[in-house]
Parts: C-alpha cells; sequence; structure tokens
C-alpha cells in the first residue's frame, strides 16, 4: 500500500472531532485541544495527531521497531520498549496486551473506518436495556439518545440516576470508545 492511500484510510477511519483536531495549525493549538478530547475517552494518537507526524511513516516507524501500540495522549510513558528486557523494577513491553486507550500500530493496512452515530433528537428519549453482564447489576445499556450523550453525563430516569462511564477502547466502536451506564448510589 502506498503511503497516500494509507494516510487517506487512516483520516477515514478517524471520527470528526480528530480530524478537526489534526487541522488545527499549531502543537500548543493540537496539544490543548488534545487533552480535552482525551478526557472525553477519545484515544489520541500523539506523535500524529499532536506533533504532525505523517500516519504511514509513523505507523510503518513503530511496526519497524516492534510495537503493536504505543500509549496515547495523558497515558504514562512506556518503561521498555519491544525486544529489550527492562531494567530492574520497569515493567516490559508487552506487545499482545496493550493497555485499555492505548493506540494500536495498524500495519500494513490502516484502520477500518469508524460508524458515525447520528446527533440526538431535540427531544432525547432513553430506554434502559438489561444489565450488561451478571457481575456487574447495576450496569446498563442506554438506548435512544444514550449513544449521543457524553461520557461523564448524569442521565435521570424517574427517580433514578445513571452516569455514562467509560468502559474501554475498540477500533469497531463510535468514536473508538466503549462506554456504558451505571446505576448511581441512592
Amino acid at each position: 500500500m502506498d503511503q497516500q492511500t494509507y494516510d487517506n484510510g487512516y483520516e477515514a477511519a478517524l471520527p470528526v472531532q480528530l480530524k478537526a483536531l489534526m487541522a488545527l495549525p499549531t502543537v500548543a493549538q493540537r496539544a490543548a485541544q488534545a487533552v480535552t478530547l482525551a478526557n472525553q475517552g477519545f484515544i489520541i494518537w500523539g506523535e500524529v495527531m499532536v506533533f504532525g507526524w505523517d500516519p504511514f511513516v509513523a505507523a510503518q516507524l513503530r511496526s519497524s521497531q516492534g510495537y503493536t501500540w504505543v500509549p496515547s495522549f495523558l497515558q504514562p510513558p512506556l518503561e521498555s520498549v519491544p525486544g529489550v528486557p527492562p531494567l530492574a523494577g520497569f515493567q516490559p513491553y508487552d506487545p499482545n496486551n496493550p493497555p485499555a486507550g492505548s493506540v494500536l500500530i495498524y500495519w500494513p493496512n490502516p484502520p477500518a473506518p469508524v460508524i458515525v452515530v447520528p446527533p440526538p433528537s431535540s427531544n432525547p428519549t432513553f430506554t434502559l436495556g438489561p444489565s450488561m453482564a451478571p457481575d456487574f447489576p447495576n450496569d446498563y445499556e442506554m438506548n435512544g439518545d444514550g449513544p449521543s450523550i457524553p461520557v461523564g453525563q448524569v442521565v435521570t430516569i424517574g427517580s433514578v440516576s445513571y452516569v455514562k462511564q467509560l468502559l474501554g477502547h475498540s477500533p469497531f466502536a463510535p468514536n473508538g470508545i466503549i462506554t456504558g451506564w451505571s446505576q448511581q448510589s441512592a
């Protein structure tokens, strides 16, 4: 795959918020906006989205160095590199188990495009689905306009309040994040 095709595929896979981030004119502006977006649950590849590296070059370089993932913006830096035993007391790099929220290195093909979630209606409606897992009886799926609500938002249905939480990351989820709703303590 040539560089332009890869870069086009990479950009196509990004949600609109990350495309807008990369279009900001200065590193300072991109860094400030990256903090905001990372705190909202977006996965920010600092080298590409903040510092302006070319996605093809960055993915090819990191892949050739043995990386299958790198920390996202605001995650702690790596304590070791692939293929090199870490110093005493440091965590080894595990190519098969990236921490939640890490940037996955897609090489030689860019990630698949994201699914765009339609904007909420002017009259939001919410219905609760079943508990997501038996071990988490206070966790719920929220349908209707639930997917468009930002992480951390509290929604009250009747007399019960639910908070939207970041559960994990996936290239197949809208915006790359997986969310769920937890009932707040009464």
